[in-house]
């Protein structure tokens, strides 16, 4: 009832004054919540003399733990330093970033957006993040060759079947997707 006091337009100032009054003192009485919460607070009188019917919407942010964990903050003044990456690593993270654009369904054309490269440069300023070319031309060849392999290893000597499927997006670009099913696997 408290609630529909608070939001009814209809209803006295007096009566959500005191719908506020029972909401903050019996909602007080709760455990609080981890998630956060909306609650309605009265607008106050206008400098003009002029009252607002509404009620003003404010999020309240449930208190935090303390933690044992230590955090940071990075602004542009104060730049992280980091180890310089070894080859392998350079290229294991150039692997799982084609992974990743690919599991996300960007574009490549995403790679050579400004804020995607700050935001990659802030999490490590040592990864030197290939362009579209490169992550879209050697890296992806390999990783295809490198699973192609794996499938003939795996198919070789057993009886598989193949289903291909192709359309247009709606840029109309051709798009083609193959499936292999042997042993109960589909790849």
């Amino acid at each position: 009832m408290s609630r529909h006091l608070l939001t009814c337009k209809n209803a006295s100032t007096e009566a959500q004054s005191m719908a506020m009054q029972w909401m903050n003192k019996h909602v007080a009485r709760r455990q609080p919540s981890l998630l956060p919460q909306l609650t309605l607070t009265p607008v106050p009188s206008s400098p003009e003399g002029l009252d607002s019917p509404s009620l003003t919407p404010t999020l309240l942010l449930p208190p935090t733990q303390p933690s044992h964990h230590q955090s940071f903050a990075c602004t542009s003044e104060e730049p992280i330093t980091s180890r310089p990456l070894s080859k392998q690593e350079q290229a294991a993270i150039e692997v799982q970033y084609l992974h990743a654009l690919i599991s996300a369904g960007w574009s490549f054309l995403s790679i050579d957006d400004p804020e995607v490269m700050k935001l990659v440069s802030l999490l490590n300023p040592s990864f030197k993040l290939p362009n579209q070319n490169k992550l879209s031309g050697p890296i992806l060849d390999a990783e295809f060759n490198c699973h192609q392999n794996e499938l003939m290893k795996m198919m070789k000597g057993s009886y598989a079947t193949g289903q291909c499927d192709g359309w247009r997006d709606i840029s109309r670009n051709h798009l083609v997707a193959f499936m292999i099913s042997s042993g109960g696997m589909v790849s």
